[in-house]
């Protein structure tokens, strides 16, 4: 005959085995769910693009050539936020390439988006977060692309990315 603890130890390891199904099914009808959105970029373009000399943080001798970027975004993400969305990292990252490096990031804006009315992102100028650095330190004559990244993080499942690139879209051409 079962006592009282293998009883409770049957039924709890029933219900966290249930339990676990169920939240596996979740997160894989989620990935179901998301893969037929699309995000809707209407705009993300170059207001001002700037170079200036400026210091960095683990470099204060020397004074690298700095990008500093506005821009112009108008993206609809709101087709993202359904039941199982917890909340969207959106950011704007400035792409390029030189010689010594195939492919650099340089991440110019970022936000967290936690409901779906602040999804509709739409922005005038807006200035960047971050300046843009170029280890080589010759971001003079660049030609970069940008791009819209974001992640879908959900409340039960899989982090998922997507991202929209906008080819040649920065050109730094002089220094001030």
């Amino acid at each position: 005959m079962n006592n009282f603890q293998n009883r409770l130890s049957t039924v709890s390891s029933m219900y966290s085995t249930a339990s676990m199904f169920f939240l596996f099914f979740c997160a894989l009808s989620h990935l179901y769910y998301i893969q037929f959105e699309k995000p809707t970029l209407k705009t993300l373009k170059p207001a001002k693009i700037a170079l200036t000399k400026g210091r960095i943080p683990n470099d204060w001798k020397n004074k690298p050539t700095l990008g500093r970027l506005h821009f112009d975004i108008d993206a609809d993400l709101r087709n993202y936020f359904n039941w199982n969305t917890k909340m969207l990292f959106v950011s704007v990252i400035c792409e390029f390439s030189n010689d010594q490096y195939h492919l650099n990031h340089a991440v110019v804006w970022d936000d967290v988006i936690w409901n779906k009315e602040d999804a509709l992102i739409k922005y005038k100028k807006k200035r960047g977060e971050y300046p843009i650095h170029d280890l080589t330190d010759k971001l003079q004559g660049t030609t970069a692309n940008l791009t819209l990244q974001f992640q879908i993080i959900p409340w039960v499942g899989f982090m998922v990315t997507d991202r929209v690139t906008v080819e040649n879209a920065v050109t730094f051409i002089k220094t001030v």
